[in-house]
This record gives structure tokens, C-alpha cells and sequence, in this order.
């Protein structure tokens, strides 16, 4: 997992079991790729970042 899942997620959270810890990270996953924009991916998000290399559907 990367350093910044670490500091974000990790960091700043404790879980009293997998379930809850797995259900969470599920969460932040979500809104890490699909809400949260990035600076370093000019203020989009990685969902965003991705759509726009990928070759379409309708292609």
C-alpha cells in the first residue's frame, strides 16, 4: 500500500477487528479515487486521470 494510504488511512485510524478495518479502507478507497482531486493530476481525481487515458466503450 502506498505511504500516502498509510499516512491518510492508517495513520489516523484504529480498528477493533478485520471486518471493520477492510470496511473502512473500502470507503476511503472510494472516496480517494472517485471524490478527492489531486493536485499532482492537475485537480482531478484518479478515476478522473484514468477515464481520460483509457480507450472509450464506444470505440
Amino acid at each position: 500500500m502506498s505511504n500516502l494510504a498509510s499516512e491518510e488511512f492508517w495513520g489516523r485510524h484504529t480498528f477493533d477487528d478485520f471486518n471493520a478495518a477492510a470496511t473502512a479502507l473500502r470507503g476511503w478507497e472510494r472516496t480517494y479515487n472517485y471524490e478527492r482531486f489531486s493536485l499532482a493530476l492537475q485537480g482531478r481525481t484518479p478515476a478522473e486521470k484514468l477515464a481520460g487515458v483509457l480507450p472509450s466503450a464506444a470505440a
